[in-house]
């Protein structure tokens, strides 16, 4: 009485086919998630240089609304912060004032947009 199937009583490489099959899609698995990873990183730091960036920008805002009241307004300011300069440039126009940032980072990022400000209304 033959229990086993002829092809498996001839051990001369039956799984050496299933073993690397095994071995391949452990690869495949270990090489998906290193680049899962690697991507994962560069999504986090995209991430903090953002909120550097937006940080820098309220930074400087705020700084330049408080002196925008002063009689001789300077057409450029710089200001050093911590995690990057910021340099504004003000175009008084009626109503507001036209803001042009340019953000740089510590780690060499540059981020230039613009933002306008009301004027502050005078009292009579």
């Amino acid at each position: 009485m033959k229990s086993r199937l002829s092809f498996m009583n001839n051990e001369a490489g039956f799984y050496l086919p299933y073993v690397m099959f095994i071995i391949t899609i452990v690869i495949i698995l270990i090489t998906a998630n290193i680049q899962s990873y690697k991507s994962d990183i560069y999504i986090t730091d995209r991430q903090v240089e953002h909120i550097i960036i937006e940080s820098l920008f309220q930074l400087g805002r705020e700084r330049v609304k408080s002196e925008l009241n002063a009689p001789d307004l300077p057409e450029k300011v710089h200001y050093f912060f911590h995690d990057g300069t910021v340099e504004i440039t003000i175009t008084p126009q009626e109503n507001f004032y036209e803001l042009f940032f340019s953000i740089d980072t510590n780690n060499h990022t540059n981020y230039s947009f613009r933002n306008l400000m009301l004027k502050a209304e005078e009292s009579p």
